[in-house]
């Protein structure tokens, strides 16, 4: 781990200096000083991934959960209360919490339609069964 806190400080210094060169023209000097900053202050964020193999690379499940809420806000622009964005959010919690845990969506979404969803215990229950 130590060598790759000095090769990731010893590019952080490489980039500082190409910065501060005045003999080329940079459009970007101050963009670039911004995100070399950023590096610095985030540096423990940007190597977490790399100090431990068994966390994502990227939060593309995140973007992935949210993308059906940007979804419908650009097709309506809004929705009617919050009582039905309450609705929407719990229904797509049920869905993806059953879906990431395998369990069959419409079978999952039948259950819920006849009152008698799946609880967390039967959804954790069936993760150790799938294993």
């Amino acid at each position: 781990m130590q060598k790759l806190d000095k090769e990731y400080d010893d590019l952080i210094e490489k980039g500082k200096k190409q910065n501060k060169d005045k003999t080329t023209r940079n459009y970007f000097e101050k963009e670039e000083a911004n995100f070399i900053k950023d590096l610095i202050k985030y540096k423990r964020n940007y190597l977490l991934w790399a100090y431990n193999f068994s966390l994502p690379t990227t939060n593309n499940n995140s973007e992935r959960n949210i993308r059906p809420i940007k979804s419908k806000l650009k097709i309506s622009g809004q929705f009617q209360s919050l009582a039905y964005l309450e609705y929407y959010a719990n229904i797509r919690s049920y869905i993806e919490t059953c879906k990431k845990n395998g369990i069959n969506i419409i079978e999952a979404c039948v259950r819920l339609m006849y009152g008698n969803p799946y609880t967390l215990k039967e959804i954790l229950d069936h993760e150790k069964n799938s294993e």
